[in-house]
Order: structure tokens, then C-alpha cells, then sequence
């Protein structure tokens, strides 16, 4: 199932991100979120690049923890 939205986010706004992420999916919009969708034993850092790779849609939550 491909993603459309890659969502970015500090560790410390997580519950934000999780949050855009129900809303977007209950809105029919599959979203790439760490670290739900990384595979296990795939190098995470890969694994984001790729998902950015992939994804038509960027999602910043941009606060001053993610700055």
C-alpha cells in the first residue's frame, strides 16, 4: 500500500504528529510516520529517505523543538 504523506516531527511532539496522522488517514490520506512504518532491522535513516522518496505530500510539524 503506497503512502501519500511523509509526516516530520520531533520525538517530543510525537501525540501532535500521531494526531494529524489519525486525521489524515481517517480522511482516506496514508501517511508514512515514524517510528511506526520503519521496518524492522532497516537503517532508519534509509528508511526515512526513502519514505520522503516515496511520498507525493510533506508534512512538517514545525515547533520550537523540531527548530
Amino acid at each position: 500500500m503506497k503512502r501519500i504523506a511523509f509526516i516530520s516531527h520531533s520525538s517530543v511532539d510525537k501525540s501532535v504528529a500521531e494526531d494529524i496522522c489519525r486525521f489524515l488517514e481517517a480522511n482516506r490520506i496514508l501517511c508514512w510516520i515514524a517510528p511506526r512504518d520503519v521496518t524492522p532491522g532497516k537503517n532508519y535513516g534509509a528508511a526515512i529517505l526513502d519514505a520522503i522518496d516515496e511520498c507525493s505530500i510533506f508534512v512538517l510539524v514545525l515547533t520550537s523543538h523540531s527548530n
